[in-house]
Formats: C-alpha cells, sequence, structure tokens
C-alpha cells in the first residue's frame, strides 16, 4: 500500500486543481474497492454557536445528485455520525450504517441521526472509511471512499487493503 501512497502523490503533485487532484484520489480509491468519494472542508469545525459548521466545500464523485441538499441545506452533516466521529479523531476509519455492523459510528447513532442513516441506506451508500483531516490552523477537512451496494463483509475488506 505504501507504494501505492507513493503513486498517488505523483500523481497529485501533477494536477493543478482541486479538481484534478480530486479525480486523481478517485482513480486510487477505485483501484482499492471503493465505488465513490467524498471530499468536504471547512475553515472551522464549529460556528459561533457551537454547532457542527456545515462545510464551505463539498465535491463528490459518483455520488447521489441531492446529496449537497440534504448534508448542507437539510443539515445532515451536523448530525452525521461518521462526520460527528471525524471530529474526535486523527485516524482513518471504516464505518457501517447497518444496524448490526459494528464500527466506532455506532456510539454516535440515535434517533436524531435516524435521518441520516434512512438517507444512506436508501441510496445504498451505507459503509466506507473515511479518513479525517486536521489542519495546524483550525480548519478541518474529510476525505471518504464510499462503497456502493455491497456492504457484507466490508469492514473485513476494508481493513485487508
Amino acid at each position: 500500500m505504501l507504494d501505492d501512497i507513493g503513486g498517488i502523490r505523483e500523481r497529485f503533485s501533477t494536477e493543478p486543481t482541486l479538481d484534478g487532484r480530486i479525480d486523481r484520489a478517485y482513480d486510487a480509491m477505485k483501484q482499492w474497492g471503493f465505488d465513490a468519494l467524498i471530499y468536504d472542508y471547512t475553515p472551522v469545525p464549529y460556528d459561533l454557536a457551537g454547532e457542527l459548521m456545515i462545510p464551505s466545500l463539498l465535491k463528490l464523485r459518483n455520488i447521489a445528485t441531492d446529496m449537497p441538499e440534504y448534508w448542507c441545506e437539510r443539515g445532515y452533516f451536523r448530525i452525521d455520525p461518521v462526520q460527528q466521529l471525524a471530529l474526535r479523531t486523527t485516524t482513518p476509519f471504516i464505518w457501517n450504517y447497518h444496524r448490526n455492523a459494528r464500527t466506532l459510528i455506532n456510539r454516535f447513532m440515535s434517533e436524531e441521526t435516524a435521518p441520516v442513516t434512512d438517507y444512506l441506506l436508501e441510496r445504498e451508500m451505507s459503509c466506507g472509511v473515511t479518513v479525517p483531516i486536521h489542519m495546524p490552523r483550525g480548519d478541518y477537512a474529510t476525505i471518504t471512499g464510499v462503497r456502493l451496494g455491497r456492504c457484507q463483509d466490508f469492514e473485513r475488506e476494508a481493513a485487508e487493503t
């Protein structure tokens, strides 16, 4: 995998735009068995009211076209268990929204987060890996690889990658 990461870094550096770099990341994720990519960025993790800040930048590859409306305009981003965990860790993590899955997001799943779970299950976007990026000035991003549809044995497969 380290060789893969070195190659990705090389391809990244040849891309002059953020969209180009996200495309290269998406290409790499597909090689690792992911079907979609989500990148979000915000200059600060929380707003003045103490709520999770809606991202100022959201880039998607092979994701439902209505996701920006739900995550940004309807506020799903604020209640998303993946984002709740990503704020609290610097370590990449595997997640799965199926009830019987035992991933770290389980502790954040509740009635309040049910709309997020329902949305993702309905669109078969219920498992993936997220890499939280906490930057020195407090800005914050995540890059997420999503497995569409088939989530049986996902945790095992992702851990082996």
